[in-house]
């Protein structure tokens, strides 16, 4: 382990061993703690504890799908191949696997292979097509087949315009073919600068400040769901502190307010949520039902005003408006 290691970077992953202890034998505890290790650069110890996780459920997902990014990071690719097979083998219908074989396939230079992943990854998750189409398009180019890298790339940045990458490719292709003018078009877009870079790749490690965010509001969440409330409260109380801008430590605080019936704790939570994105409807609307329980109608009806100005085809907020208007109307004459 690396000796100057962050006071934050401490915390995370003594949170995550205690969570360990608790739940001795639990395998998504140890996915979590070998999983923060990885972030922090401690391979080894990632490595070996995400095995142990595999000895107690050999057919552990999480584990196969983390061990597989770090072989592709350590650029061992066909080893990462492999991972990917066997966690396409456990779940064939999970979406994104087949996008993440195909990376390494590419990365390897192994382009049909790469071509035929996608092409089924496309069937099963058409959701995230602009990146299969434009790794697909990159494969036909490498194979030299440009009629088809145009097709797919033209495919990526339909689907996704400010994919700066997608439309370089694409210019590539469209010179390959002779096609200048089209050609020069597409550069034209690659260097526009509202194309903001897209398929920037994403940092691996994060910040010492995001893991800790990540091991307390995850420590939360599994705390939460074997019953311990106090201690999930605790975890996702710090996470709060220490990221003033996290919505989903203070979502799930909220909820775990409301569940216990402590709707002061809840209304502050829920108004931290309204700062942090005061443009969400949903966090208005939660904010006056929370009004509404406790019987403050006027805050109530006010923020469900917000989220209708913000959401104005939601039959949901307007009817619950209305209902709180009969209640406070019935008060009154009452």
């Amino acid at each position: 382990m690396p000796k100057d290691i962050d006071a934050q970077d401490q915390e995370a992953l003594q949170a995550c061993r205690q969570l360990v202890e608790d739940f001795p034998g639990n395998p998504d505890a140890l996915l979590l703690l070998g999983t923060l290790h990885a972030m922090i650069g401690n391979m080894e110890e990632a490595t070996e504890l995400w095995q142990q996780c595999l000895k107690i459920a050999p057919r552990h997902g999480g584990a196969y799908y983390q061990m597989a990014k770090l072989a592709e990071r350590q650029e061992e690719y066909d080893k990462a191949a492999e991972l990917w097979r066997e966690l396409i083998r456990i779940n064939p219908s999970l979406p994104g696997i087949r996008y993440q074989l195909a990376v390494s396939l590419v990365d390897s230079g192994k382009m049909q292979e790469a071509i035929n992943a996608l092409k089924q990854e496309l069937q099963i998750s058409p959701k995230h097509a602009a990146e299969s189409q434009s790794l697909l398009a990159k494969a036909y180019l490498q194979l030299r087949d440009y009629e088809k890298a145009r097709e797919s790339y033209r495919a990526a940045v339909t689907l996704r315009p400010n994919d700066s990458q997608s439309w370089y490719g694409l210019a590539t292709a469209l010179a390959r073919l002779g096609k200048r003018e089209e050609a020069q078009e597409a550069m034209e877009e690659f260097q526009n600068p509202k194309v903001a870079g897209g398929g920037q790749p994403h940092t691996y490690e994060g910040n010492a400040f995001s893991r800790l965010v990540l091991a307390h509001n995850r420590a939360a969440a599994m705390y939460r769901a074997h019953g311990h409330d106090a201690k999930a409260e605790r975890h996702w109380r710090r996470a709060s502190r220490v990221a003033p801008r996290d919505a989903d430590c203070r979502m799930q605080l909220t909820k775990l307010y409301l569940e216990d019936g402590k709707h002061d704790k809840a209304l502050l939570t829920c108004k931290q949520l309204v700062e942090i994105d005061p443009a969400s409807h949903m966090f208005h609307a939660n904010l006056g039902i929370i009004h509404a329980e406790m019987n403050q109608i006027d805050a109530a009806l006010a923020e469900l005003r917000k989220a209708i100005e913000i959401a104005p085809d939601s039959r949901q907020y307007r009817q619950k408006y209305s209902e709180l208007q009969q209640r406070k109307l019935s008060e009154r004459q009452n």
